[in-house]
């Protein structure tokens, strides 16, 4: 179902398959009796269901019917805005990460290099929508200064490799190619929602894959559904706070190359990583520009791929990435700090223990001499006097003195 090409569900013989785009589907739900069949509505970058079209869509196809199946597939299962997933599917059937996608040798390794701007402030940038407002991040992004220092270390760090550079704006992915064109002419060309779908903006993919083209600066058409295995460097040139953005960008350029794996699909992930590591794209680079970051907390590619590490690690990798001047294997960075916090640990622990046998030694030599003597005071007397005790027989028990006895008949009426 796509402009002009419809299909026709009830003719003789209905087809098994429907392909449609969400916009489309939504026009022309009428067309489908969702009683008439068991549907099975397969869902791709499914972390846009709980968007009010794709429900729309879904309600129709299964409350019409319940014996009908969803099954929704997505790389980012997170959202932006933190909405839940589980308010369309009941279950999560199965889980893939990225870091095991590398390990399992279908997708390249990742290389990261931190470059710093001089001048790149984002302390005062507002956030919106789970993320950095566009807005903000535009009028610091656009400057004639910022340009230039984003677009000379991409294309020196590129060296030769073929990219995809993410910008704040429309506007910004124009001033960055026109900008990275003055120093590599032709190098780079800028695309966005507005370019010709049936002309322009396939050619100059096509003239990206064929290598004419070593950059294409954009906003977000490239985020999803753009199959590019070349891409060897992606550019992260505007910030994210989102993790979802962020691995969105990064899986641009994680696809080995055309028939590297293949041969190896049913092999085991060591003949898939040699067979990655032998071909032209080894690995790719993320490159992360890095200015006052403030109150946020940029996300990078340690964030994305060190999901079996805690927060410290992460912190500690990124911290060593953001230092270093040269491109840093991410893997190997957060296997690295995980061992330095846990060799850190160990340390600490066994300085404590030895400090604590050091005290108990100490206690051990400390020999307590105690002087005492006790006394009794008698009850009787105004004032307290000691009578001394003695050890062997006990304390010495004094008579009653006349006076005292008088004044305990008197206090009591004794007469006798």
């Amino acid at each position: 179902e796509m402009a002009d090409q419809k299909t026709n569900p009830y003719s003789p013989m209905p087809p098994r398959i429907v392909v449609a785009s969400v916009q489309t589907l939504i026009k022309r739900l009428h067309k489908f009796d969702a009683t008439k069949w068991r549907w099975r509505l397969i869902i791709d970058e499914a972390h846009h269901a709980v968007a009010s079209t794709y429900t729309r869509i879904i309600e129709h196809f299964l409350q019409s019917n319940p014996a009908s199946h969803l099954v929704g597939v997505t790389a980012t299962p997170k959202r932006g805005d933190n909405a839940a997933m589980g308010q369309v599917f009941d279950h999560v059937a199965y889980e893939y990460y990225l870091r095991e996608a590398i390990d399992d040798g279908w997708l390249v390794e990742v290389d990261q290099r931190a470059v710093h701007i001089k001048g790149l402030d984002f302390s005062k940038v507002r956030q919106s929508k789970g993320d950095l407002n566009e807005k903000d991040l535009e009028a610091i992004l656009k400057d004639e200064q910022i340009l230039h220092q984003m677009a000379v270390p991409t294309i020196e760090c590129a060296n030769g490799r073929p990219g995809v550079v993410f910008c704040a704006s429309v506007h910004h992915a124009h001033l960055m190619a026109d900008v990275m064109n003055r120093y590599k002419r032709g190098c780079a060309v800028a695309l966005d929602g507005k370019t010709d779908k049936k002309i322009e903006r396939p050619r100059e993919i096509q003239r990206y894959k064929n290598g004419e083209v070593q950059f294409l600066c954009n906003v977000g058409l490239f985020l999803e559904g753009f199959d590019a295995p070349e891409t060897s460097l992606v550019a992260m040139g505007r910030p994210t706070t989102s993790i979802v953005v962020y691995s969105q960008t990064l899986g641009r350029g994680t696809r080995p190359l055309p028939g590297v794996v293949d041969p190896y699909s049913e092999g085991t992930p060591n003949q898939r990583v040699s067979a990655i590591q032998c071909s032209a794209k080894p690995r790719m680079l993320m490159l992360d520009f890095v200015g006052n970051a403030g109150r946020h907390k940029m996300i990078s590619a340690v964030d994305v791929l060190g999901g079996k590490y805690d927060e410290e690690v992460r912190r500690v990798a990124a911290d060593a990435i953001a230092k270093s001047k040269g491109e840093v294997r991410t893997a190997v960075q957060l296997e690295y700090a995980h061992q330095l916090l846990e060799t850190q640990k160990l340390l600490a622990e066994s300085a404590k223990k030895i400090a604590e046998e050091k005290r108990a030694r100490e206690r051990e030599r400390i020999k307590a001499q105690v002087d005492y003597s006790t006394r009794t005071v008698s009850p009787f007397e105004r004032w307290d006097v000691s009578r001394p005790t003695d050890h062997r027989t006990g304390p010495r028990h004094d008579p009653a003195t006349p006076k005292q006895i008088a004044l305990l008949r008197h206090k009591f009426k004794v007469s006798n």
